[in-house]
């Protein structure tokens, strides 16, 4: 990315089926991996996230019964967009960002075609690598 930030993705076969003791029922999320710790989201779980720092155990964050269904269901960026528009201001998450988040899912599927090598961004091939598979 442009301000220097790595980032990973991970996708393991049948890893939803290897459930660490902490992940019941096993379910997607996102890790964000940082110097102090690490945070833990859960989109189908409640509590929505957790925060992990050092060897410490892992401390609810976000417990919110709405804010997973909010998320996927695009409601909190469409609430914003509306605002956004009202009081004259960027969205949070703009073309620019919306351009970004493209090429990253887009990476995923080239990676994948290209049998899970890393690829750099911006990516080489500009075709959709859904299409090639």
């Amino acid at each position: 990315m442009a301000n220097g930030v790595p980032f990973f993705f991970d996708s393991i076969k049948d890893a939803r089926l290897k459930k660490p003791a902490y992940d019941d029922p096993a379910s997607f999320g996102l890790q964000v991996f940082g110097n102090a710790g690490v945070i833990d989201f859960r989109m189908d779980q409640e509590p929505f996230a957790w925060i992990q720092t050092g060897s410490a155990a892992r401390q609810p964050v976000l417990a919110d019964k709405d804010i997973a269904k909010q998320v996927s269901s695009h409601e909190i960026p469409g609430l914003d967009l509306i605002d956004a528009i009202q009081n004259n201001r960027a969205p949070l998450c703009d073309a620019a960002h919306g351009r970004e988040i493209t090429e990253m899912i887009s990476a995923v599927f080239e990676s994948h075609r290209l049998n899970g090598q890393r690829v750099t961004f911006p990516l080489q091939t500009r075709q959709n690598p859904l299409t090639l598979l």
